[in-house]
């Protein structure tokens, strides 16, 4: 084994051996060229100049566009659906913070529960998917259906108008794939730049949502990286095989190679973006090597996401996130005092809540370790709600109940629990963002401490009921709306505390707990209050020590195994007490014995008990 001296790179003479000299890194003229290869990487490959891309630009344009009537069309169908049967007056008492508990409706609930049957009976189309995935699940398979993705769109319109606890997001995300599948055709060549459509779409539909199409484009990149770890959007694999002289793909070729020059291998920031085809360079046959489509992301998305919020903003002059901007810190922190009390006249307000101190940012910790603790609550009631909806689904099936009416019942009970909760709590209803303002503005001191707790936990209660057991919608805004609760009843109980630390912190922190978007709340956050960058500081830390709380250290992870563990020992018992016992002959057969050795069964059941303790756990 030797080491080159200048190269510090440990090499063995075989692999030497199958290189001609001029290829050696030894070779002056070869460690030129490699530099030069590395500092191309920085610029990355001319786009540009493919056919290809500009086909896909050309979708990005059009669909974005598309997208942008689309989601102007949807927003307005939810919003007047919304204020037609709970009435203007509810907008209006929010602006006054006249909504104490027990002053709703009960004839709020004879829509909640109109509305859950209207997406009962839109789910028994057979163009509706049989599962509605959320905007990561999108994003990590980049393919929509495209029958369904219209029907989502509009049940998820009608559960938010409804006032059921869902965001928007979803069926945006939904929709955006299904324009993306549809503008890409056939478009599945080696490239996948069908995919690339399909993301390129979905950023595009998000333009209508988010207040600046750079978000648009950072939470799409957030989630790709995410769900595709290592990948670039030209395909799954990180190396392509290096062809020989002769034509052929030698693996032995291609390791040694890879020892040689471990430049190659993907270490680097840019490959995380995307990655590197490799090929030999100065070899007959060499496939020509692409590099980091990072900046290709961003153009095309930018495309996309851009066109949709020219459409939507030339025509209604806001986004959806604009209609509850409300600015809690300026720079003038007098200015800001004077501005809070304008707000809520009754609050004492000093100047000095609203300057940023360096002691903040080790505040954040805390804030984010809550913020964690909330999401870690929220993300296992979403998954225990779906569980219990399909065992209350299994049970009435096996008491004979038909499947259809069993769904109609679930339905209906979670448009009821719906409504009945917004009775006593009217804060509830809707997806939270547009009650974020008025609890800002009016605070515990406006609805009561026992209000706001009141508030939050069931917002927590509603958000995986509703999901779980038939609406059709995201998470996200939800959770902001339990952060911002959460944030004033922190600075409620620590006044030093100022709440334009605390409720910013928290309205990012507790979704991220669970959504890997940190820098897109962030700025989400920092737009919508209007916090200024300084403030944005100790938000950011409180954001991903929420992550670091919930996923970091595994605790979301170790809760899922224990939750599969448990489901596969129920399957198993329950499959054990469905099956006859087993003959002998039957038990002779190696694929039934060993089939029915993973169930249990392989020895059938001796007697009745057995049946029956199966039965009881069935």
């Amino acid at each position: 084994m030797t080491r080159s001296s200048d190269e510090g790179l440990t090499m063995t003479r075989s692999a030497d051996a199958d290189y001609p000299p001029e290829l050696s890194r030894s070779n002056p003229v070869m460690r030129e060229r490699m530099r030069m290869e590395e500092v191309k990487t920085l610029f990355g490959a001319p786009f540009a100049s493919t056919p290809s891309f500009w086909v896909t630009a050309l979708i990005a344009v059009v669909g974005g566009a598309f997208l942008g009537l689309a989601g102007l069309g949807f927003f307005n169908a939810w919003q007047w659906g919304f204020d037609f049967w709970i009435g203007r007056s509810y907008k209006d008492k929010l602006d006054d913070g006249d909504w104490p508990m027990h002053s709703g409706e009960y004839w709020w609930t004879l829509w909640s529960v109109g509305g859950a049957l209207a997406v009962w009976l839109m789910r028994q189309l057979p163009w509706f998917p049989d599962e509605v995935h959320g905007l990561f699940r999108e994003v990590m398979d980049l393919n929509t259906e495209v029958a369904g993705a219209p029907l989502v769109l509009v049940a998820s319109a009608i559960s938010i108008a409804c006032g059921a606890s869902v965001g928007p997001e979803a069926a945006l995300g939904t929709l955006g794939g299904a324009v993306g599948m549809i503008l890409g055709g056939r478009r599945a060549d080696v490239e996948n730049r069908r995919g690339v459509s399909v993301l390129v779409c979905m950023a595009g539909a998000m333009g209508s949502l988010l207040p600046t199409p750079l978000l648009s484009v950072m939470m799409m990149h957030e989630l790709f990286v995410v769900t595709h770890p290592g990948e670039s959007w030209y395909g799954s694999g990180p190396v392509h095989p290096v062809r020989t002289s002769g034509g052929g793909s030698n693996a032995s070729s291609e390791s040694n190679f890879r020892a040689a020059h471990p430049y190659s291998r993907k270490d680097s920031l840019a490959d995380v973006a995307g990655h590197y085809f490799l090929a030999e360079p100065d070899t007959p046959d060499s496939q020509v090597r692409k590099y980091h489509d990072w900046m290709e992301q961003v153009v095309l998305m930018g495309l996309a996401a851009s066109a949709a919020y020219m459409v939507y903003f030339g025509l209604v002059e806001e986004t959806y996130i604009h209609r509850t901007r409300i600015s809690i810190a300026l720079y003038d922190a007098e200015e800001a005092a004077e501005l809070k009390h304008k707000l809520d006249p009754r609050a004492d307000v000093d100047p000095d809540d609203f300057a940023y101190h360096n002691w903040y940012l080790p505040v954040a910790v805390p804030l984010g370790v809550i913020g964690g603790v909330l999401g870690l609550i929220i993300c296992v009631w979403l998954g225990l709600a779906k569980k219990i909806n399909d065992r209350i689904m299994m049970r009435l099936e096996n008491l004979g109940v038909p499947t259809w009416l069993a769904s109609l019942l679930l339905h209906l009970l979670v448009g009821g629990a719906t409504g009945l909760i917004a009775k006593d709590l009217p804060l509830t209803l809707g997806d939270g963002f547009i009650q974020i303002k008025s609890i800002i503005q009016h605070g515990v001191a406006g609805y009561g401490v026992g209000h706001i707790w009141a508030t939050m936990f069931a917002k927590i209660f509603l958000v995986g009921f509703c999901l779980g057991f038939g609406f059709i919608g995201g998470q996200i805004f939800p959770c902001m709306f339990v952060g911002a609760c959460a944030g004033l009843l922190v600075t409620h109980y620590f006044p030093q505390l100022p709440w334009v630390l605390t409720v910013p912190s928290l309205m990012s922190a507790v979704p991220v707990a669970f959504a890997p978007i940190p820098f897109t709340m962030t700025l989400v956050v920092e737009y919508v209050l209007v916090i200024g960058p300084d403030f944005s500081a100790p938000v950011f830390v409180s954001t991903f020590t929420a992550w670091l709380t919930n996923c970091g250290i595994g605790m979301i992870q170790r809760i899922m195994e224990r939750s599969q563990r448990v489901e596969d020992e129920l399957d198993k018992k329950a499959l054990s007490g469905l099956m006859p016992p087993t003959t002998q002959a039957q038990l002779e057969d190696p694929l039934l014995r060993s089939v029915g050795e993973q169930l249990g069964y392989a020895d059938g059941f001796q007697d009745g008990d057995d049946r029956q303790e199966a039965d009881e756990e069935i």
